[in-house]
Parts: C-alpha cells; structure tokens; sequence
C-alpha cells in the first residue's frame, strides 16, 4: 500500500468519524440541550420552563403575570430554579416602549421572589412584555448564557 493510499483511507476514516459525530449531537444533542421540559407554577398561567438538560441552566417561562393598577410593590412569583448552578438577574421590559419596570439583584438557585417593586405604577390595561433572564458564574460572576422570555402583563383596576 502506497503513501497516498494510507491518507486516503485516514481522510474517509476522519470523515466518517465527523460524521458520525454529527448525526449522534443533531439527534441526541437536542433532546438534552434544547427540548423544553414542562414544569407549571402555581397561581400564574404558566407555559413549559425550557432547559438545557441536566449540566444548562433551567429558565422558568409563564405566560401571564396579573398586578393591581396604580401600585409600586406588586406580588409575583420570580425564581431560580433550585438546580441551578449560576445566579439570575431578571429584568421586565414593556415591549411596546422598551422601558424597564423592574430589574433583581443576583438571585441565588433556589432564591424565589414574592413581592417586587417596580420603578413606576401602571395604568390599568395588558402589556406585551419580556422577561429577560442574565445568568452569571457562581465562582466569579462571569456573563453566561441569557434569555428572553415574552408573556402578557394583565394591570388590573
């Protein structure tokens, strides 16, 4: 067998082999990082709660948030799941506007939020709104992977 025989063989062997890998992360690799797993709170509307599998961080998800027109401090329930290794800092924006109307500190796994204030009262009406979720290392609170969860904001007279 000749030289150039051998890297023939080596470069279909490699190939192959890439493949193979390929095909194995496109069926398997979905499943575990980006198929949402279904996880309902309760007291709000709540949609499916998307994970990264087991190593990803979990992102809560719901589909309505209802609050009392006029008020600042307002009930919620905004957490971090338990499993969870990384911090959260969540921020509810008005899509409508841009503006900002409410933004945590660092909530730890686990840490859930009842009550919040937000920066201004809002007239009764429903608001198409995003939740953006800035995950953070736990070690040395370096920027992770975020995301942007969108639901309607109910202000009730």
């Amino acid at each position: 067998m000749g030289k150039k025989m051998m890297v023939g063989y080596g470069l279909i062997v490699a190939g192959g082999t890439a493949l193979l890998c390929l095909l194995l992360f496109a069926g398997f690799g979905y499943r575990v990082f980006l198929a949402p797993e279904v996880q309902l709170e309760p007291g709000q509307s709540q949609a499916p709660a998307a994970s990264l599998g087991s190593e990803g961080i979990e992102i809560p998800s719901f589909d309505t948030w209802t609050i009392p027109a006029g008020e600042t401090t307002v009930p919620t329930h905004f957490y971090n799941p338990e499993g969870n290794g990384c911090y959260f800092v969540l921020r509810v924006t008005l899509d409508e506007s841009g503006e900002t109307i409410y933004e945590s500190d660092y909530l730890e796994p686990g840490q859930s939020l009842y009550e919040v204030e937000l920066s201004s009262p809002l007239p009764a009406g429903s608001y198409d709104a995003t939740i953006h979720y800035s995950a953070f290392s736990m070690a040395d609170l370096a920027a992770l992977n975020g995301a942007q969860v969108q639901f309607e904001l109910v202000v009730q007279p």
